[in-house]
């Protein structure tokens, strides 16, 4: 008797453990303030070089994302320039003289 009620156990899991995975996804949309109140309305934006191993990547992988992101689908960023330069002091005045904020 006591085999028999595990077996209708196992049996039950095993059922509730495939319905489980049958469940419906649902994806959730959500908008969330900036961190930081500044950096709210920057829009306009320049994309520098970014130096050493797999820097050339990431560039490209930042400048997509910049490019994709949209809001009430419309493009959220303006990306002004790329390829601007890596040293941080000179990128800040590439930055400026190109338009970019922030």
């Amino acid at each position: 008797m006591g085999l028999r009620l595990i077996g209708r156990l196992a049996v039950c899991a095993g059922l509730m453990m495939v319905l489980s995975a049958c469940a419906t996804t649902v994806d959730i949309s959500a908008r969330f303030p900036a961190r930081y109140a500044e950096t709210a309305n920057i829009r306009n934006i320049a994309v520098a070089d970014f130096d050493g191993y797999g820097g050339r990547e990431f560039q490209s992988a930042l400048q997509a994302e910049l490019f994709s992101a949209t809001f009430d689908g419309r493009p959220y960023f303006n990306v002004v320039a790329t390829g601007g330069p890596s040293n941080p002091g000179a990128a800040a005045g590439y930055g400026r003289s190109v338009g970019a904020q922030g």
